[in-house]
């Protein structure tokens, strides 16, 4: 079974760290992600997930243009666990990127909206133009 969430997050230290392939100094206004999650029909079996991310830069001409910059990929494995900050209870998904040693983490806060947690399992802050919450491309029919 797969699962493909989109969104755009701010481009934060952590988001680079994570996808890599942009520089902390680099100017950057946002990220837009595609992330897709493969559960396992196995128990022995890694879930897996792929991402697919694109940072967006201020423009050469007008820094408050966007330019698209460079788009990177990557894959990995992750796990689903409970427990944020808020909600001790609450579905989380931690991402075990190939290319990073520290996992990143993400909320289930609603059955199609996932949404980026801070290193302390509290909810991401955003800013005036993106939040930190990711959609599911294609809604998931109600159980």
């Amino acid at each position: 079974m797969t699962e493909e969430f989109v969104g755009s997050t701010p481009c934060d230290d952590l988001s680079r760290e994570f996808l890599g392939g942009l520089s902390t100094n680099t100017p950057c206004h946002y990220i837009a992600w595609r992330l897709t999650f493969s559960k396992s029909a196995h128990a022995t079996d890694p879930n897996k997930f792929t991402v697919s991310a694109t940072y967006w830069l201020p423009g050469k001409n007008d820094p408050n243009q966007v330019e698209e910059g460079a788009t990177v990929t990557g894959e990995g494995t992750f796990e689903l666990i409970r427990g944020t900050k808020a909600k001790p209870d609450a579905p989380v998904y931690r991402l075990h990127g190939k290319k990073t040693a520290k996992p990143v983490s993400l909320a289930q806060v609603g059955q199609n909206i996932l949404h980026f947690l801070n290193e302390d399992k509290s909810l991401r802050v955003g800013n005036a133009g993106w939040s930190y919450t990711l959609n599911r491309k294609e809604v998931s029919p109600k159980n």
